[in-house]
């Protein structure tokens, strides 16, 4: 099953960062489709329960450690540190606005279906993939 959000969200970000993301799907992936509510599930129910799963992936591997690192920075740059590394990453005003752009759209596209992130934390494959399937007689 082909998943354009997973592509969508890892699309033109780079091997550093898109490389975990996917690998992280794929494992996640796996197990999804091994649950037995989600082989019931017609195909657009499976296909919504994947996105939430490459939405819930990008937001653990790259929006928190990009809002963090944001903070981290402004925090910084107010006790008057002027350059911070971490690991190969430089934190500067150019990294700030393009996590600052990349955090603000993933939270457009949250707000705009709304989705809160806390339903987005996947901690057991089965209650993910039952409440995805809840909230998705919202739409069906």
């Amino acid at each position: 099953m082909a998943n354009e959000m997973l592509e969508a969200l890892t699309g033109g970000i780079g091997a550093e960062v898109g490389k975990p993301v996917r690998m992280s799907f794929f494992e996640k992936e796996r197990f999804i489709k091994q649950n037995e509510a989600f082989q019931q599930c017609a195909a657009w129910r499976k296909q919504l329960i994947l996105d939430a799963a490459a939405l819930s992936i990008f937001n653990q591997l790259v929006i928190l450690p990009y809002h963090g690192a944001t903070n981290f920075y402004t925090d910084s740059k107010k006790s008057g540190i002027s350059r911070i590394r971490m690991g190969t990453q430089h934190l500067d005003r150019e990294f700030v606005l393009t996590a600052s752009k990349v955090t603000r759209q993933f939270f457009a596209i949250t707000q705009e279906f709304q989705i809160h992130v806390e339903n987005l934390h996947i901690s057991n494959i089965a209650e993910f993939v039952e409440f995805w399937i809840e909230r998705s007689k919202e739409y069906g």
